[in-house]
């Protein structure tokens, strides 16, 4: 009798077996021939079949979908235009790739703006980074507060971690060239717990450009910040004639003329190079001096730089207690990201996967 919990299994009529173990019969169906050849196309499948119905063609659908799958990512990679809200100011900024991502913040030194990144922002969103260069203080036209005191150093770091705040960022990689080198050395020295990794590129720590002011030929390559911090000369003669003088400044020194001109028409032409000299005004009231640094720091120095000499760029070390890097780039001028993007993008890329989140998680940070 079969169980009471298992219903009777009926059993089909089972044939006879042939020599090579195949079953044949009235319950069971012989197995078909053996060929190489492949078998018949379904009609379905043929090419043109029902040519005006949309769910007979599922390539061409998916190849659509395909497309603007990939068509959404380059948008995504790709620098676009926004405006951050912080502080009571509103900062333009260009912006790459997918919020939610870590945060890489970049800023831009004198006379730069934003774009001075642009050709880094698509490389490292496609790293899987969330790229943000924003137009700092007196540089962004809804950001430019009359006032020395309010160009202060102290400001210029409540910007950054405002906009990060902004941005939804608890921690964050800095990476800063020139006057945007000083305000991360700083960001970095007060607010350590905040960034996940400090890039900087050109500009020596603070405490190792002043050390090196007594000790080497910096004070002579300074010299021209001394004529910045003069109150209107520096806008009378820079400005003259839509901005040639700086245009001419900025080419010798080492920044290609089609960056130079571009820089000069957005700063001259549109009013901001009163509030940008303002940084160099206010350098005397920054007020407590910037620490040594704890977080993760590469540090990028070229040596063809005239501003910046190699005593500070090698007494940099001393001022970073955390985990070091010093990359000197040779032959190559101050203007780093415009004339080396390729190599500086590497080099980001490098130190910011080593100090991503899951490698401080690793590390117990």
């Amino acid at each position: 009798m079969p169980k009471p919990q298992q219903p009777e299994l009926r059993r089909s009529e089972r044939g006879a077996t042939d020599s090579d173990g195949a079953k044949s019969g009235p319950g069971l169906a012989a197995p078909p021939p053996t060929s190489d050849a492949p078998g018949p196309v379904p009609e379905d499948n043929r090419p043109g079949h029902h040519p005006d119905r949309e769910q007979d063609k599922p390539v061409a659908r998916y190849r659509r979908r395909a497309a603007r799958a990939a068509d959404q990512a380059r948008r995504q990679l790709a620098p676009g235009e926004i405006e951050i809200d912080a502080g009571g100011m509103t900062f333009s900024a260009l912006e790459a790739g997918r919020q939610g991502d870590d945060l890489v913040l970049v800023l831009h030194g004198f006379p730069q703006t934003a774009e001075a990144w642009r050709p880094q922002l698509e490389g490292l969103a496609g790293d899987g980074y969330h790229v943000v260069a924003p137009n700092q203080r007196g540089y962004s036209p809804g950001a430019r507060p009359t006032g020395l005191h309010n160009y202060r150093l102290d400001c210029l770091v409540d910007d950054v971690l405002q906009i990060a705040d902004r941005l939804d960022a608890r921690r964050f990689h800095l990476v800063g060239h020139d006057w945007g080198g000083v305000v991360a050395w700083a960001t970095a020295a007060r607010q350590p717990q905040r960034l996940r990794s400090l890039t900087v590129v050109s500009t020596p720590h603070p405490r190792a450009y002043a050390s090196a002011l007594l000790r080497s030929p910096q004070l002579l390559r300074s010299g021209y910040m001394g004529f910045f911090a003069l109150p209107f000369v520096p806008e009378a003669l820079l400005g003259a004639g839509g901005g040639a003088p700086l245009r001419r400044l900025l080419t010798r020194s080492g920044l290609p003329a089609d960056w130079a001109a571009r820089y000069v028409d957005e700063i001259v032409e549109r009013g901001a190079l009163h509030s940008a000299l303002n940084w160099y005004r206010a350098l005397p009231l920054a007020g407590t001096p910037v620490g040594k640094v704890d977080v993760p720091t590469l540090y990028v120095w070229s040596d063809g730089d005239v501003a910046l000499g190699e005593a500070a760029a090698r007494a940099t070390a001393s001022q970073v207690r955390g985990q070091y890097r010093f990359e000197v780039l040779e032959g190559v001028s101050h203007w780093i990201p415009e004339t080396r993007p390729d190599e500086l993008r590497r080099l980001i890329g490098e130190h910011l996967h080593a100090n991503g989140a899951t490698a401080l998680v690793a590390a117990g940070q």
